[in-house]
């Protein structure tokens, strides 16, 4: 449920005068505008204050050690690129202004937020050919004097991204999200809790729609199944053979402790036929920066590859497993979930405690396959799970009742477009220029055109089917302008 901060009474006063500042709105945003659900932003929860939370450096050279340690710990690896090298903590006058601007809009716009944070950040600059920016959460602390739980007050910028050729309006859009997730602590389980909502599409959608919705019963438990059917088989049960989520992850532990224990031909051929679906899966998604998630429907054509390299990759595994005896191999499929779920080792037991909580959080084919052939392999099981899993999801995409194009999940990702929209218009520069950065950056120019023209011609953009945080690009872009156009009638900044 969203907590939101009283209307402002200038806003009051505008709706109840004569001219109505929201007529040139849709209908839609202007209810929300007027009811202040708009005008106002979200209060954020906080266990902890500022000053426990951020790690502070005393100076440049101790920022400089901190992110040395960082990049030669590999902890960065996964966001800059293995090759990452920290360059300096930066004083480009350039830099230091785009980020002290930002740091003006989150004390406007979000007081509560920076609080006691009286200076921007540090610029820490690392060579990296991965074009981004972004601050470090709590878990990065790199000696023993400093708390886990703290977030070093820091922001890092790779140099591919100094290298394009980008406005300040649209650095300053990338920084507000980025400092957004930070300084909103948006996602720590308390904030995420309280800021996600999910939602049916309404009528008419004009953008707006997210924060300002509460969350539809209905619609929680139809994700809540389909998050359960993603952690097992992956995003895309119409493609075939799941190659990413748990049970594709036990497939390759199982072939690798297989292949360790007996080398054999067909332990060499599993992972190469694994990739090989996947490469043929791949080819049927949305360009990278999309953000869709939604395949290209397969051809009779691409359909009998799929299936081809499903039947080479399921041969080559249970040839390389056969006769493995391990406890893995001789385990269940709820064994599997109750791992994803932190539930005992013994969950699959009707006796065990946690019993009645796997079978609540396990999809239900999963006992079903267990009890069909408790002595089987659990390669047999996976691959039965999975076929089973794949017609169940699709059931569940296609209800016509609720169907998965219909489903919003606000999250923690638009509530750092969200913020960046605020934070920008409260210092007068370009609301929507975060979304702007992703139209240039992250998108293929043709897919930026597609965009840009559906959205002259009144097009709602595509959102995408949640698969993670991120709506797709052209609908961030759409929300972004929504968003500014709102604020600009609430009269208050934002506020």
């Amino acid at each position: 449920m969203k907590l939101l901060a009283p209307l402002g009474l200038s806003v009051l006063l505008a709706a109840c005068s004569s001219e109505d500042p929201f007529a040139d709105l849709p209908s839609s945003t202007a209810t929300n505008v007027r009811s202040g659900s708009i005008c106002t932003p979200m209060s954020y929860p906080r266990a902890v204050a500022n000053a426990a939370y951020f790690r502070q450096f005393g100076s440049d050279a101790e920022a400089a050690g901190y992110v040395t340690g960082l990049v030669a710990s590999g902890k960065l690896g996964s966001v800059s690129g293995p090759g990452a090298r920290f360059v300096e903590i930066s004083s480009d006058a350039r830099l230091v202004k785009l980020i002290a601007d930002v740091h003006e809009g989150f004390r406007r716009a979000f007081p509560a937020a920076v609080e006691g944070l009286a200076a921007p950040p540090r610029i820490a600059i690392v060579e990296s050919d991965v074009v981004n920016a972004f601050a470090l959460g709590p878990g990065f602390a790199e000696d023993a004097s400093h708390s886990p739980e703290q977030a070093p007050w820091l922001f890092v910028v790779h140099t591919a991204l100094l290298r394009g050729d980008h406005t300040d309006s649209k650095l300053r859009g990338l920084f507000a999200h980025e400092l957004g997730h930070l300084v909103l602590r948006n996602s720590s389980p308390e904030v995420r809790d309280a800021i996600r909502v999910t939602y049916r599409v309404p009528e008419k959608e004009d953008g707006i729609f997210g924060a300002t919705q509460t969350d539809d019963a209905v619609v929680l438990a139809r994700v809540d199944e389909i998050r359960k059917r993603r952690d097992r088989i992956g995003n895309y049960p119409e493609l075939g053979l799941a190659t990413t989520g748990a049970y594709a992850r036990k497939l390759v532990e199982l072939v690798t402790t297989a292949a360790a224990a007996s080398p054999r031909a067909a332990c060499d051929a599993a992972p190469s036929a694994m990739e090989a679906l996947a490469a043929a899966q791949m080819a049927l998604l949305p360009p990278p920066g999309v953000a869709t998630d939604v395949p290209r429907t397969p051809t009779a054509d691409d359909r009998a590859r799929l299936d081809a390299l499903a039947r080479s990759a399921e041969d080559a595994i249970r040839a390389c497993t056969a006769g493995l005896d391990t406890p893995l191999a001789r385990s269940s499929v709820l064994r599997i979930s109750a791992d994803l779920n932190y539930l005992s080792t013994t969950a699959e037991n009707p006796g065990d405690r946690d019993h009645a909580a796997l079978l609540a959080a396990a999809p239900g084919v999963e006992a079903t396959v267990d009890a069909a052939d408790p002595g089987a392999p659990l390669v047999d099981r996976l691959f039965r799970a999975d076929a089973l899993l794949r017609a169940d999801f699709l059931a569940v995409q296609q209800d016509p009742a609720l169907p998965i194009d219909a489903i919003r999940v606000y999250d923690y990702e638009e509530d750092a477009d969200d913020a960046a929209v605020r934070v920008l218009h409260a210092i007068g520069d370009d609301p929507a220029a975060a979304g702007a950065f992703l139209l240039d950056v992250i998108v293929p120019a043709d897919v930026r055109e597609s965009c840009l023209a559906d959205l002259a011609a009144g097009k709602t953009p595509i959102f995408g089917r949640f698969a993670d945080a991120h709506p797709g690009s052209c609908w961030r872009y759409h929300h972004a302008k929504q968003l500014a156009q709102a604020l600009d009638a609430c009269g208050t900044g934002g506020r």
